[in-house]
């Protein structure tokens, strides 16, 4: 657990959240999850799934699929890519952790969020 964390979310409840969730993803027959949040106001989605409060307006986006580990973009370093295995302890359940420079006080017409190619799945 972060100390950072103020209320952390155990990974046991979060297991429980993500068997939920793809309980109602098989009965719906939905393939993946697609979740945006950048800011710890409300928590939204994105900290429900990962217990990750965002902050300063930076863009986290969640991919979760329906039978394998999350893939997490946000704000760094261009084609800067991490596989975590979903073993990083401060990232739960996260396979894949890619950044895009993005800022939504920043228009960005080269369109590098678009272009920005994510990892296949690992199906681990």
């Amino acid at each position: 657990m972060d100390q950072r964390l103020l209320n952390p979310i155990s990974t046991r409840e979060l297991e429980r959240r993500w068997a939920a969730a793809r309980r109602e993803m098989a009965e719906r027959k939905i393939d993946a999850l697609v979740m945006q949040n950048n800011n710890d106001w409300l928590g939204g989605n994105v900290r429900w799934f990962t217990d990750t409060p965002l902050s300063n307006g930076y863009p986290r986006s969640v991919i979760f699929p329906a039978s394998d580990l999350m893939t997490v973009v946000e704000m760094g370093n261009k084609d800067r890519e991490t596989n975590l295995g979903g073993k990083d302890p401060l990232n739960p359940g996260v396979g894949e952790w890619v950044f895009s420079p993005s800022f939504f006080s920043v228009n960005t017409p080269n369109g590098c969020e678009a272009e920005r190619k994510l990892p296949e799945p690992s199906n681990t």
